[in-house]
């Protein structure tokens, strides 16, 4: 096929080829290629940039993996993608429906939400399993509940209690101003 393709022919596979190369490189890369004038020459120069030095870019992606943080107040996103500002971390210990007092660690500080909110994918990559059946909700760490929640609606009430300074504080009436939720 190739054999019997003019040289206009080539010269437009070659165009949308280098297309297609380039538009899948960094900015970065794209500067070390930018002086080749064919998809050829892209791809060997490539080829003499990353095939070679496998250890060293190994060494590289690892020490880019390791070092990589999250920007103290980034911002998270909620459900419906909205992005609220976190302002601060701490520590919440909240009282359960056991009397137990349990603390939450690197709990976020978010102004713009107007409840409290725990996060079951947290509870779950630190070891936490939950279910829920009749309307509760059990979140387990191994054979022992650690919180227990109830559904109102579509979300779960956590049955417990923030603790502030030395005493537990009780809620009677449960209203939702003053209830964790889940």
């Amino acid at each position: 096929m190739l054999g019997k393709m003019t040289d206009e022919e080539f010269a437009v596979i070659d165009k949308k080829a280098k297309a297609g190369i380039i538009l899948n490189l960094s900015n970065e890369v794209l500067r070390e290629v930018a002086a080749e004038s064919s998809a050829k020459g892209i791809w060997k120069k490539l080829k003499t940039l990353y095939m070679k030095r496998l250890v060293e870019n190994r060494l590289y992606i690892k020490q880019k993996l390791y070092t990589f943080r999250m920007a103290e107040g980034g911002v998270i996103l909620m459900g419906n993608n909205a992005a609220c500002k976190v302002i601060g971390k701490g520590t919440v210990r909240i009282k359960m429906h056991d009397g137990v007092v349990r603390t939450l660690t690197d709990v976020r500080h978010v102004p713009d939400l107007k409840k409290n909110l725990i996060s079951l994918g947290t509870l779950e990559s630190l070891g936490c399993k939950y279910t829920g059946e009749g309307g509760v909700l059990k979140i387990s760490h191994g054979a022992l509940v650690i919180m227990k929640a109830r559904r109102s609606g579509t979300l779960y009430t956590l049955l417990g209690s923030t603790v502030t300074g030395a005493a537990a504080v009780s809620i009677s009436d449960k209203s939702d101003s003053d209830i964790t939720k889940l």
